[in-house]
C-alpha cells in the first residue's frame, strides 16, 4: 500500500509547481490579495501531498539515496516557504526565492527520474541513447563487456537501472552490481541465457509490463539482442576479448567485413522519383534517400516515424515502384501495406504485427532477395519458394516450422546488419 501511494507522486508532483507559479504571476502582476492567497494556499497543500507521497515511494529503494535526499529536503524546504509567503506583506521578491526553490527542486526530480544530464542531453552533438553500431566493432581485438555490451546498457538501461535510478533494485552500470541482479535476485545466469531474466524480459514482448526497455523506451535491435544473449552464453566475462568468448563462425555474423551489404536492383528501368514528395516525407522523419547518387532506385526506413508508417505508406504509393529497399521494423504496418511494393529486393517486417496474411502480398515481390520476418506472428512461409529471387530469410523468434526453402539462407538467430546512411554500397542488377 505504502508503494502503491507513492507511485502517485509523479501525477500529484505537478499541481504544486503550477499553482504556485500561478501565485508568484499574481504577485508580480498586483492581483487582488484574494487570488493570491488562494492560489498560495492550494499551492501549499498540493506540495504537501507532493511531499508525502514522494517519501512514500522514495521507500521503495529504486533510487539513488545521496539523489533521494537532496530532492525530499528541497521539496520540504519548497512546501515551507509557499506558507511563509502566506504571511509575508510584500510578497514580490521573497517569490522570487519561492520560483528559484520549485525550478531547483524539479530539476533534482527530473534527474532522479531521467538521470543527471537530461536537462543538458539535447545540447550534446553526442545522442545518448545511440549505441554503437556494432558492425564497426573490431571483433577481433574488442573487449567484450567494455566495448560491445555497457555501451548497449549504458544508451538503453541506465535510465532505469544506473546510478540515479534502480527500477527493481537491479543496477546495469557496475559488474559486481550486475551479477548480484536486484529485489528478484540474479538477472544473469553465466552460460545460460535461456534462463537469465534479463534475455527472458528482452524477449518478452513490447506490450508486456516486464519487457525491458519499456515500450515507450528506445528498443535494443535484435543483433543488440544476440549479442548480449551470445555474451551471457559464453560466461558473461567482463575482461575478456570477442575473440577470446566466441568462435569464428559467431564473430563473422557481426563483422561487416563479411556481410553482403550490396543492394540488389531489379532490372526494371523507373522514372525520377517525386523530389517534392521525398521532401515531404523527409519533414515527416521519414528516412529516404536513392541507393546510390544518381540512382531513381530509393531506400526507405521508418524507425523514426513507427507509430506513422501506415499513414505514410500510403503517401508513398505514388514513387513506391522506386523503392527497392523498405524498412518497417517495429512499426504499425499491417497485412495489407506493402501492397503496390513491386520492385522490393530487401525488405524488413521485424517485430511488425503481420500474419500469415502478408505472405499473399510477399509472393508478388519477384525481385525480393532478402527478407526479415523475425518477431512476427508469421508461422508459414512455404508459399515462399514460388519466390526464385529470394536468397535470405530471418525467421527469429517466429513459429516458423516450414522454412526450407531452396536456395534460400535462412538465419534463425538475426545477424541482419541494417544498411546506414555512409555505408559502402554495392549496386547489383538482377
Amino acid at each position: 500500500m505504502t508503494e502503491f501511494l507513492g507511485r502517485f507522486h509523479p501525477v500529484l508532483v505537478h499541481l504544486p509547481i503550477g499553482m504556485l507559479l500561478i501565485a508568484v504571476v499574481f504577485i508580480w502582476l498586483k492581483e487582488s490579495e484574494g487570488a493570491i492567497k488562494i492560489s498560495l494556499a492550494l499551492g501549499a497543500l498540493a506540495a504537501i501531498a507532493s511531499m508525502i507521497t514522494g517519501l512514500l515511494l522514495s521507500q521503495s529503494g529504486d533510487y539513488d539515496p545521496d539523489a533521494v535526499w537532496w530532492h525530499q529536503w528541497m521539496g520540504i524546504v519548497t512546501a515551507i516557504a509557499s506558507i511563509g509567503l502566506w504571511f509575508i506583506k510584500d510578497k514580490k521578491w521573497p517569490s522570487v526565492v519561492l520560483t528559484a526553490l520549485i525550478l531547483i527542486t524539479g530539476h533534482l526530480g527530473g534527474s532522479l527520474t531521467h538521470g543527471s544530464g537530461y536537462l543538458t542531453a539535447s545540447l550534446n552533438d553526442n545522442d545518448e541513447e545511440d549505441s554503437p553500431d556494432i558492425s564497426k566493432l573490431d571483433m577481433k581485438n574488442a573487449a567484450f563487456y567494455n566495448d560491445a555490451i555497457r555501451p548497449m546498457f549504458e544508451a538503453r538501461c541506465y535510465s532505469c537501472h544506473g546510478e540515479n535510478k534502480q527500477k527493481g533494485g537491479l543496477r546495469l552500470d557496475n559488474p559486481d552490481l550486475i551479477m548480484k541482479g536486484g529485489k528478484n535476485g540474479k538477472v544473469i545466469e553465466p552460460g545460460n541465457p535461456e534462463e537469465s531474466d534479463l534475455i527472458k524480459r528482452i524477449l518478452l514482448p513490447s506490450e508486456d509490463e516486464d519487457h525491458m526497455p519499456p515500450k515507450e523506451k528506445k528498443q535494443l535491435t535484435e543483433q543488440e539482442r544476440k549479442l548480449i544473449s551470445l555474451w551471457i552464453e559464453s560466461g558473461s566475462d567482463f575482461t575478456k576479448k570477442i575473440s577470446e568468448s566466441l568462435n569464428d563462425k559467431q564473430i563473422s555474423a557481426f563483422s561487416s567485413e563479411e556481410k553482403d551489404n550490396s543492394i540488389q536492383l531489379p532490372d526494371v528501368s523507373v522514372p525520377a522519383p517525386d523530389e517534392d514528395l521525398m521532401s515531404k516525407l523527409t519533414e515527416q522523419e521519414v528516412a529516404i534517400s536513392p541507393v546510390a547518387k544518381g540512382s531513381n532506385f530509393l531506400q526507405v526506413n521508418f524507425i523514426s516515424v513507427p507509430n506513422d508508417a501506415q499513414r505514410l505508406l500510403e503517401t508513398l504509393k505514388p514513387i513506391a515502384r522506386n523503392i527497392v529497399l523498405l524498412k518497417l521494423n517495429g512499426t504499425n504496418v499491417d497485412d495489407q501495406s506493402i501492397a503496390g511494393f513491386e520492385n522490393l529486393t530487401s525488405l524488413s517486417l521485424s517485430d511488425t504485427k503481420v500474419t500469415n496474411a502478408v505472405i499473399d502480398q510477399l509472393v508478388k515481390l519477384k525481385y525480393l532477395v532478402s527478407l526479415n520476418l523475425s518477431g512476427t506472428k508469421v508461422t508459414s512461409v512455404a508459399k515462399l519458394k514460388d519466390l526464385k529471387s529470394l536468397k535470405y530469410l530471418n525467421i527469429y523468434n517466429t513459429a516458423i516450422e516450414d522454412a526450407d526453402l531452396p536456395n534460400v539462407k535462412i538465419e534463425k538467430g538475426n545477424y541482419d546488419v541494417p544498411t546506414l546512411e555512409g555505408d559502402t554500397t554495392v549496386l547489383k542488377s538482377n
